[in-house]
């Protein structure tokens, strides 16, 4: 199983909830789940270590999804560990949720009722290619000495940057679900100048790709690479 070695953390205060979650991830080849039913049992949790990824609902008792996720962020980084990827499970997600969620520390999203296909893309991507990212890592001191700017400086382009990513990805993904080739290849396009200018290398490929795929009116399995991209994006902090 692809997933036999990886330990999946859950925070779910709805017992029928818990059960549906636990199923989809053992029928997908998790076995390894542990469930919590509020944010501070998770947060205790993830202070054990172990944890591959995180299914975190929004609204529990005690301690919700996103003051959790907040906590667990600055545990791992006061300990200076690997971050674990935490998905917002919620019945209602808005834009303006996404945008608090991403804030918050949280890397990516999950409607309830949950659906097979879209759990298969994020455990593709947070599991199977979360090496990829990592091996990729943006490095700071690169773009420092390309572009002869002052650290402060690109830092501060970083945090532009990471603001306007998430909307921005989210419109593409739009634009490839639609068949919108012109406006894949604008987005793309776009996008792929302001990573180049900022010595992002990852992303700068991937969108160039995507640009190219446009030009050739092929979308097919694109919208797979929007999931890395979001994933990439939160490590650029």
């Amino acid at each position: 199983m692809p997933y036999e070695n990886k330990h999946i953390l859950v925070a779910e205060d709805d017992m029928i909830n818990q059960e549906l979650v636990r199923a989809f991830l053992n029928m997908k080849g998790v076995e390894n789940v542990t469930i919590v039913e509020n944010g501070e049992k998770a947060v205790n949790e993830i202070k054990k270590g172990g944890y591959d990824l995180v299914f975190m609902d929004i609204n529990m008792p005690v301690m919700g999804g996103v003051e959790a996720t907040k906590a667990i962020r600055e545990i791992e980084h006061s300990l200076r560990v690997e971050h674990v990827p935490v998905i917002a499970l919620s019945a209602s997600i808005f834009d303006e949720d996404k945008i608090t969620y991403i804030q918050a520390g949280m890397n990516d999203t999950m409607q309830k009722p949950i659906d097979s296909d879209l759990l298969d893309s994020v455990l593709d991507t947070y599991l199977n290619n979360k090496a990829e990212i990592l091996q990729c890592a943006y490095n700071i001191e690169d773009a420092v000495d390309a572009l002869g700017m002052p650290k402060a400086f690109i830092e501060k382009l970083l945090i532009k940057f990471q603001e306007g990513i998430e909307a921005e990805l989210e419109e593409l993904q739009t634009a490839i679900s639609q068949n919108n080739y012109e406006k894949v290849h604008e987005i793309s396009h776009k996008l792929k100048g302001r990573c180049a200018n900022l010595h992002i290398h990852f992303m700068t490929t991937a969108f160039s790709k995507m640009e190219i795929r446009s030009k050739q009116k092929d979308l097919k399995g694109l919208e797979s690479y929007i999931r890395k991209l979001k994933a990439y994006a939160t490590t650029l902090g």
